[in-house]
């Protein structure tokens, strides 16, 4: 793959370990002869570190993004850069982690192996949401839910023109292969391969047994509508934007025109990942 040169640093700065873990980063990819533009919010533990830039700078400098932190942090990141094209490494600085590839310790073995371009892309499936006038990506998830109200809403879905079906429940989320194994798994939800051709719509406490997940063709588009008597519904994509919507509004759901590129080192497989992050025998 493509040498590396100019990595661009992006890091959730409450995390344990996060100053020494940049640091180090930087330090390894200098020795490479690389260059680093840092995320404006690290001037605080890092100054003098280098250039400072706000996200979408650093996304127009960037061969690829380093993230330190979690899957929120990629998550957070793959919204800029997964238009772009611009791959993502994530560092795990947390306990539980499906997109970041590699811990601190294991930065002096693999940086300079990737900066070399020894390397892979798994290419990951986003949803575009369009929500009132905005339109933004996921690479998780997105989820209507009926937000700080103690009462359900009444969610109608369509593909298309034809009906699904009306929920009564907490929310509904719609779920790409890669974030079938965050919200949606917790409500209930299949676990798909990462490269799967699907997207998975999951029920949040529906008020039927009957109701169960359902797995879609991956270029099926989704309209939503919401039933709310007391409140705005919230739509929130990532666990990061928000949008309201009040009753009789529609959202619209579909596989967006791009997907995110996760710099891949072949360390582990997919299987390999469910063994050791949900501690299942197989």
């Amino acid at each position: 793959m493509k040498r590396l040169k100019n990595i661009a640093i992006v890091a959730n700065i409450n995390k344990s370990g996060v100053r020494k873990a940049v640091e180090d980063s930087l330090r390894l990819v200098h020795q490479q002869g690389g260059v680093c533009f840092l995320e404006e919010k690290l001037k605080g533990i890092c100054p003098g570190a280098g250039e400072f830039l706000p996200l979408q700078g650093l996304v127009c400098r960037a061969d690829a993004i380093f993230t330190f932190g979690g899957d929120g942090t990629i998550l957070f990141a793959a919204r800029f850069a997964g238009p772009s094209g611009i791959p993502l490494l994530g560092v795990n600085l947390g306990s539980l982690g499906f997109l970041t590839q590699i811990g601190p310790a294991q930065l002096g073995e693999v940086l300079p192996r990737v900066l070399e371009g020894n390397y892979q892309l798994d290419r990951r499936m986003a949803i575009e949401i369009s929500c009132k006038d905005r339109s933004f990506f996921a690479l998780n998830e997105v989820v209507i839910e009926k937000g700080s109200s103690p009462q359900v809403i009444t969610v109608q879905l369509w593909t298309e023109e034809e009906p699904v079906g009306t929920y009564i429940a907490d929310g509904l989320i719609i779920s790409t292969p890669t974030g079938s194994t965050a919200h949606s798994l917790a409500a209930g939800g299949p676990i798909l391969h990462p490269q799967a051709k699907a997207l998975v719509v999951t029920p949040i406490s529906p008020h039927s047994l009957a109701v169960r997940p359902l797995v879609f063709p991956d270029q099926t588009l989704f309209t939503v509508k919401v039933s709310t008597e007391r409140s705005q519904a919230r739509v929130v994509a990532d666990g990061q934007i928000e949008c309201r919507v009040r009753s009789g509004e529609q959202i619209q759901v579909k596989k967006a025109p791009h997907t995110v590129s996760l710099i891949d080192l072949g360390r582990h497989c997919f299987y390999d990942l469910l063994s050791s992050r949900f501690k299942w025998g197989i």
